[in-house]
């Protein structure tokens, strides 16, 4: 009996560990496409790693040229800012310019004189026999308008 119990035993044992021979022969496929899988996600996931350090050195490119294309818009705002700034001065010296001309004009239609002693900066002016205004230094006026007295004389008036 105890020989038989011990047989019996003893393929009960052998029973055993057949199936844990299967189970380990199972779970060694498992992990061998559980392997296989990982290579596959490590591979994917290198290729999206590479197509992202390529999208984020793009990026750096488009932030150095947005950088320097922000600062040109800064430099060519500044540029614009100041045109429209000399343009308003312009316009408006040009206009009190206009009105000191004018003012001018009714000075010598009043006094009737040739040579009209109102300085502007460095600068006097005359009216030729025309009548046109002319803008020189005092010196050089021309004798013939020095010496007459009267725009109106010349013209018979």
């Amino acid at each position: 009996m105890e020989f038989e119990e011990l047989k019996r035993n003893q393929n009960i044992l052998a029973n055993k560990l057949i199936e844990i021979d299967k189970k380990t022969l199972e779970y060694l496929k498992q992990v061998r496409t559980d392997e296989k899988e990982i290579e596959e996600r490590e591979k994917y996931i290198k290729a999206n790693i590479d197509k992202l350090e390529q999208i984020t050195n793009k990026f750096e490119k488009y932030q150095k040229n947005f950088k320097r294309t922000n600062f040109l818009n800064k430099v060519f705002g500044i540029m614009i800012f100041l045109f429209l700034i000399f343009l308003i001065w312009g316009s408006v010296l040009i206009h009190s310019q206009k009105n000191q001309i004018k003012k001018l004009e009714e000075i010598i239609e009043i006094t009737n004189d040739n040579i009209v002693e109102v300085l502007l900066g460095d600068r006097k002016f005359w009216v030729d026999n025309n009548d046109k205004i002319n803008w020189s230094l005092i010196k050089n006026i021309p004798e013939e308008i020095k010496n007459s007295k009267l725009k109106n004389q010349k013209k018979g008036k």
